[in-house]
């Protein structure tokens, strides 16, 4: 029932055309504009585990960090933040809730020497049914902390979209048996 996994990476690339952010226009838009980056690299590791206590219940938990260089101007690459952790918890209700919940947390990311866009977290969760003959309902919200960016602060890089719930249904076909 339990996972552990660890992975790294590191990359040079020659000629890297990046997407920067350039300015938010009058009406509050965030303009981005193309940048030839001579020559870069990237670098990271992350770590991650998985808990699974039988059918009902199973826990997630991983940590990430980025570094990114751009050599020809010996900065970090804009827009990319170094640390993330997710926590996420699946579990089998009684009733057939099927939960689904996940928190988020990203560090503060460079954009240039005098700015860094803030960090920040994020909750996610849904919740589903199966109802009958192959249905099933669910809802839920996104980034129901609402962490969201500042169209007055420059280089913010919070999600545009704001706290948002959905609902909906789904179909197996043909429907399968139910135990």
């Amino acid at each position: 029932g339990l996972r552990l996994r660890a992975a790294g990476f590191s990359n040079w690339v020659s000629d890297l055309i990046d997407l920067r952010f350039d300015r938010t226009d009058a009406t509050g838009v965030d303009v981005y504009a193309y940048t030839n980056v001579g020559a870069a690299r990237t670098y990271g590791a992350s770590i991650d585990g998985a808990w699974q206590i039988g059918a009902g219940f199973r826990s997630e938990v991983g940590y990430a960090w980025l570094g990114t260089r751009d050599d020809t101007t010996d900065r970090p690459l804009p827009g990319r933040p170094d640390h993330t952790v997710t926590v996420g918890l699946q579990t089998m209700l009684p009733g057939r809730l099927d939960t689904t919940t996940r928190f988020r947390v990203h560090s503060r990311s460079y954009i240039d020497d005098d700015t860094y866009a803030p960090g920040y977290s994020t909750l996610d969760v849904r919740v589903a049914r199966a109802i009958a003959w192959g249905l099933g309902a669910y809802l839920g919200v996104v980034n129901a902390l609402d962490a969201t960016k500042d169209p007055l602060r420059f280089g913010d890089q919070r999600p545009v979209e704001g706290r948002t719930f959905y609902v909906g249904m789904t179909a197996e076909l043909p429907a399968e048996e139910e135990p």
